[in-house]
């Protein structure tokens, strides 16, 4: 019975994702682009932990010279975790982004991404960023903060059974700011609450200044790699 299941998951995860512009791939098949227009062939029949990851920009792999070589897909590959990628640029706990942020007319903020997360039963969910909420954060700290506890609060509830991986904002500043220190102690804290774990990329900063891309903003493989080993170390401790 559970081989059928896997394969009517994957074979239901093809036909929904091919409409929703989101990729599953294996960690060791070729994966789709960024912004998922391909989402090449279905998955084979696999009894590994399938992994949703979901975030912003540097989640969706901006910088990455190919869907290998994004932070996602290395720490996928390290885990041997099969990855759903719902990465969107632009997005956040309480920020939305239409096509200049993230190529689509419309792409959901973090809470409003965990009912179609939620289709695909994942069995690991890696949620990471925060950076596009700093605005929101700056206009009001408390109501952002509420926001973030209310995120992870209603994914523990929808998956009651998963491993939950917060993944802190990161800067591309040498220097972390009290507004990125705070913001990142509040997705701690909400994320303990919950019985997830929590892993810092400010603390140390994995970013390194000759690995920003012209924009200052995102990062190149050498980028991508550098948070993928940051992540794996604290995730396998």
């Amino acid at each position: 019975m559970a081989t059928l299941r896997y394969a009517a998951l994957g074979a239901f995860a093809l036909v929904v994702l091919a409409v929703s512009g989101y990729a599953i791939h294996r960690e060791d098949e070729p994966v789709s682009s960024p912004a998922g227009i391909d989402v090449g062939a279905p998955p084979a029949i696999s009894a590994r932990p399938v992994a949703a990851f979901i975030g912003d920009s540097y989640t969706q792999g901006k910088g990455a010279t190919s869907p290998q070589t994004r932070w996602v897909s290395l720490v996928a590959k390290h885990e041997r975790w099969d990855t759903l990628d719902f990465g969107r640029g632009g997005t956040g706990y309480v920020t939305t982004a239409d096509s200049s942020g993230c190529g689509l007319q419309y792409c959901p903020s973090y809470p409003q991404m965990i009912p179609t997360v939620e289709q695909y039963r994942p069995s690991v969910i890696v949620v990471a960023g925060g950076q596009n909420d700093f605005a929101a954060w700056d206009e009001d700290p408390a109501a952002t903060a509420a926001s973030v506890d209310g995120f992870y609060a209603k994914l523990r509830t929808t998956f009651p059974k998963a491993r939950i991986i917060a993944v802190g904002p990161s800067t591309p500043q040498p220097a972390v700011t009290l507004q990125v220190a705070a913001f990142s102690a509040t997705v701690q804290t909400a994320a303990a609450r919950e019985g997830a774990q929590f892993v810092s990329l400010i603390d140390p900063n994995p970013i390194q200044q000759a690995d920003l891309l012209p924009d200052h903003q995102h990062v190149d493989d050498r980028g991508h790699a550098a948070i993928a080993a940051q992540i794996e170390k604290a995730i396998d401790q």
